[in-house]
This record gives C-alpha cells, structure tokens and sequence, in this order.
C-alpha cells in the first residue's frame, strides 16, 4: 500500500462504513454471520447437497 496516497472523503467514508458493518460481525457455531442479513443478493443453488432449489424466505422468530 502506497503510504503517500491520501484518501479521498468518498474513500475514508466507504472504508468507516466497512469497518462499521465488520465490528458487527457475529460468530455462531463457528461461522461468522453479519447480524444485518445478507451484503448481496441471495439466489438458490445446486449446494450443498440435499438443500432445497427454490428460494426459501427466513424471518426472525
């Protein structure tokens, strides 16, 4: 990393938003969850095996 560029406020911005959404990070039986939901979009998979194709919507009991 070049210790002579300066960021940019868009760029400090984005990395402050980042370590925010990291510092909320969650571990749960070994795996780690961000407790807001997913960052991307979700779409169902061919994996793992046994898992069923269609998407599937979990809400908060």
């Amino acid at each position: 990393m070049d210790t002579k560029y300066k960021l940019t406020a868009e760029e400090i911005k984005r990395w402050n938003d980042w370590k925010h959404i990291e510092s909320n990070m969650e571990k749960v039986d070994g795996a780690i969850f961000d407790p807001h939901g997913a960052r991307h979009n979700v779409k169902a998979a061919p994996s793992p095996k046994g898992v069923p194709p269609e998407m599937q919507t979990f809400k908060p009991m």
